[in-house]
């Protein structure tokens, strides 16, 4: 899965850029979201692969870009967006910032264990999701958009209305460790502006970060909520092997494990096409890279056009995510994401028939992945957070990991 440029605005309290960073998102990150989302329950189908294939731009290969306009019908076209908004919106979050294990929100109450939970406070719409900032120490409440029909100039420049609804709700719910004590979050809205054949702009991701409360808490404290979400969210994905953890301090993952080894694969960023490098007209659809308000012309001195080379550059670049260069090899439990489903490995005659489907897939051009949930995910909570990408797979820091069946070796032990 190769890479995508996407033009990435930030505004947070770690870093600013007042112009947008052309910013390559590995889809390896997006298909593990997908791959997590439709596990736990997530809005859609199991066929992700195919929407995937189907989807994404044939002619802007290198960019973020939807063929057509997604959907021929209006409903559709908000169905998809909505979905490819929550897939983005956790990819964006786990490259930029390693936000971690992402459990989504649903009912009045959501139980995160070790006496943690959301409740909501009010009616209306609720975050997406509740997740870990292991960096920062923090709960994260997101929110994730996805939209087709917005301006350049907004997402760009100023704040969206998405923006703004999308903060509501993070009033409308409250962390609790118990009945009383509230534990203050970050806050995050992540709203992506697609971009399609049909529409000449281009692809924007707007992370926007809720200014956070100081937040006072002892690190054996952070340690024990960092503990209590990672054990809710592997507990919800083993459920899918018919798993559990141990009752010993080890804390693995109980039951047939594949021991599973890849080596790296070369994934270069793609070369930016000539057609994307010529001169931006100063448009609302097209002002990409130039501040365009009146306001900004009035005290400021710049062309009414100019080109991409000739942007200024962010005040603080987003590092970018190194690809791998050791091979990778672990113990998991498995399961083959095929177009048609996901079929878990809970017997030798299950691994027989993904080694079948693992033959049959390396003369063919088929969708076929490897998803595995690292036996001692619940091990460890890293303070510094590390992930392993290459051209072939991914493994985040939180315990999953997500394999091209081609090139993956798996052994029963």
């Amino acid at each position: 899965m190769p890479y995508r440029y996407t033009n990435l605005r930030i505004e947070n309290h770690r870093a600013s850029n007042q112009f947008p960073t052309n910013f390559p998102l590995s889809l390896w990150r997006v298909a593990i979201a997908a791959a997590e989302e439709t596990i736990q329950g997530g809005p859609l189908t199991s066929a992700w692969l195919n929407l995937f294939q189907s989807h994404l731009s044939q002619s802007r290969k290198d960019y973020l870009c939807w063929r057509k306009d997604l959907a021929e019908s209006t409903e559709m076209r908000r169905a998809y967006s909505a979905m490819y908004g929550r897939y983005f919106s956790r990819a964006l979050l786990s490259s930029v910032f390693q936000i971690t294990d992402f459990v989504p929100i649903q009912g009045d109450r959501t139980v995160i264990g070790g006496g943690v939970e959301v409740r909501r406070v009010e009616n209306g719409d609720m975050p997406d999701w509740i997740a870990w900032d292991p960096i920062a120490g923090y709960y994260v409440l997101v929110e994730a958009k996805g939209n087709l029909t917005g301006g350049n100039r907004a997402f760009l420049h100023n704040e969206p209305k998405c923006i703004r609804m999308g903060m509501d709700q993070f009033s409308r719910v409250s962390v609790k460790h118990g009945v009383r004590q509230s534990i203050p979050t970050l806050n995050w809205v992540v709203a992506n502006l697609w971009a399609t054949d049909d529409r000449t702009n281009k692809s924007v991701s707007l992370l926007w970060h809720q200014v956070k409360k100081d937040f006072d808490s002892s690190s054996q404290q952070v340690a024990q909520y960092a503990a209590s979400i990672r054990e809710h969210r592997i507990k919800k994905l083993a459920a899918l092997f018919d798993r559990e953890e141990r009752s010993d301090d080890s804390k693995e993952l109980s039951g047939p494990v594949i021991h599973l080894s890849i080596k790296t694969k070369d994934d270069p960023l793609p070369t930016v096409v000539a057609e994307e490098q010529a001169t931006i007209p100063d448009t609302e659809e097209a002002g990409l890279y130039i501040p365009i308000e009146e306001e900004f012309r009035s005290t400021h001195e710049v062309e009414t056009s100019r080109t991409i080379a000739e942007t200024p550059e962010p005040e603080q670049q987003v590092p970018l995510e190194q690809p791998a260069k050791e091979p990778h090899q672990g113990k998991y439990l498995v399961s083959i994401v095929t177009p048609l489903g996901i079929r878990p490995i809970n017997d030798k005659a299950d691994f027989d028939a993904a080694l079948s489907i693992q033959d049959r897939v390396r003369e063919t051009d088929e969708p076929i992945l490897v998803y595995g949930l690292s036996t001692n995910a619940m091990a460890t909570f890293e303070r510094r957070p590390t992930s392993w990408v290459s051209g072939n797979g991914i493994v985040t820091s939180d315990g999953a990991g997500l394999f091209d069946i081609r090139d993956a070796e798996l052994n029963w032990t």
